[in-house]
């Protein structure tokens, strides 16, 4: 397994990130001059705010002086200024596929400000995805705090298997049921039912062959996507898509929008997008494979653009008669524009609603794991929403999904802290302007996350991947 790897490559990274750490033995770090955000409200609070934090959990949060007074009578004590910063919470991405190298997309993602994830799918790369959460919690893999969602339940699982299934997954030590296709309806039904009983989340894609109030019974639609192939062209007027908003509201699922990914996909029927790869954000931190998968004539969406059996299914469904892959680039290209319109209205519309969402990349091609959850929010913002309502759903909200006491700057709370130079409730894109990571009782500096992701970007150049 590659968690337990023990090479030198994975002794030095392990070298170059202890190192430059605050001192383990500090059981009281004091974090002083900074403006705390309230993620719930919106605001901000004093600039001269300041935090207590014992053995890794927020005891005090007061002015500065204050602080630093109380900071005197304790042994142990670290003191860092965050020169007039703001601080948030640690951000969440619950939807990764951990795929690549663990050591280093675990680093990806705590050196973007991401201090929990959540894999989903249990038999992601032949991974053992439970030990790899277990082996983050004892200290003995360095990375943001870990859960996985099962392996994909298949199409072919019978009702008759699904309680063993789903005890079992429990059992394991996995976070919830993923599922992934559409599913015969009594055994559907059954999971829901049976995983409800022992208090097990069900997640994932919608069931497109059936109606829409049977996916709302999830817990979770993960991809705003997933409302593409359940709203068909003929019903998306003004008062059945509302009616589709309120359903969701009333059934008070969670939304995982994951918008960048597909905007990506359109992206790739774009010459100008996959023959200058230089100027795509970030891609020198994308996994070798991934990069090798998807660059240039490689990428699988542009080789389908010659796939006959796709003229032949589009002539069938859309009326529509292509004849060269770039007729098929410009009818693939207005067709996911035009579901991406639906998106954006609908993730504004569900905003409006204060339906919950939650925050995901669901990171893969040549979107890098933990830099895309900061494309995502970014995006979010492109289409309209606010700032404070993106940050609310990257820490507050996906605490609370994940019923976690770490999504908001409070006394009692867990210290998942993140230390940013600009205001995000002014700007969002203000997540990538990272000086410092509080997490797991350690303080990384802006130094330290430098070096780390230059570690990272030299890797992918050394190997010739983004060349």
């Amino acid at each position: 397994m590659i968690c337990n790897r023990h090479s030198l490559r994975s002794i030095l990274i392990l070298l170059l990130i202890y190192g430059c750490r605050t001192n383990g033995a500090s059981t009281n770090h004091v974090i002083i001059n900074v403006h705390i955000v309230d993620v719930v409200a919106g605001e901000l609070r004093k600039a001269d705010d300041a935090v207590l934090i014992s053995d890794g959990t927020i005891t005090k949060i007061g002015t500065t002086s204050e602080i630093l007074g109380l900071a005197k009578s304790l042994e142990n004590t670290k003191v860092i200024d965050g020169q007039g910063g703001y601080l948030i919470p640690g951000l969440f991405d619950l939807h990764i596929h951990n795929r690549a190298d663990t050591e280093e997309v675990m680093q990806l993602y705590l050196l973007n400000g991401i201090t929990t994830v959540r894999n989903m799918n249990g038999s992601d790369g032949g991974k053992d995805h439970v030990s790899i959460s277990r082996q983050i919690a004892a200290g003995s893999l360095l990375g943001p705090r870990y859960f996985s969602s099962s392996p994909f339940i298949i199409e072919s699982i019978e009702k008759s298997e699904v309680d063993e299934f789903v005890r079992r997954c429990k059992l394991d030590g996995f976070h919830g049921i993923k599922i992934h296709g559409n599913i015969a309806r009594d055994a559907y039904e059954r999971i829901i039912e049976f995983a409800d009983s022992i208090d097990f989340p069900v997640y994932g894609h919608a069931q497109r062959d059936k109606e829409l109030e049977l996916s709302l019974k999830m817990r979770e639609i993960t991809h705003l996507e997933e409302f593409v192939y359940l709203i068909a062209d003929t019903l998306r007027t003004p008062e059945y898509l509302n009616n589709v908003v309120q359903k969701v509201k009333q059934s008070k699922i969670w939304i995982c929008p994951t918008v960048k990914i597909y905007a990506q996909h359109i992206d790739y029927f774009k010459h100008s997008f996959l023959d200058s790869l230089s100027r795509i954000p970030f891609i020198d931190y994308v996994d070798e494979s991934q990069y090798i998968r998807y660059s240039g004539a490689r990428n699988p969406y542009r080789r389908n653009l010659s796939n006959r059996q796709l003229y032949a299914y589009i002539a069938t469904h859309y009326g529509v008669e292509l004849n060269s892959p770039e007729e098929a680039a410009d009818f693939a290209t207005q067709r996911a524009n035009k579901n991406f319109d639906l998106m954006k209205w609908l993730l504004i519309r569900m905003v409006e609603e204060d339906i919950p969402l939650i925050t995901g990349a669901d990171s893969f091609g040549l979107l890098p794991n933990g830099f895309g959850l900061h494309l995502e929010l970014a995006l979010w913002q492109e289409i309209g929403i606010a700032p404070s309502k993106i940050l609310k759903a990257a820490t507050y909200n996906s605490s609370q999904f994940m019923e976690l006491d770490v999504g908001e700057i409070i006394e009692g709370n867990v210290a998942d802290l993140v230390l940013l130079e600009e205001n995000p409730l002014t700007d969002i894109t203000a997540t990538q302007s990272i000086q410092g990571i509080f997490y797991d009782g350690n303080y990384l500096d802006a130094s330290y996350i430098q070096s780390g992701l230059e570690k990272l970007k030299k890797r992918n150049i050394e190997i010739g991947g983004n060349e």
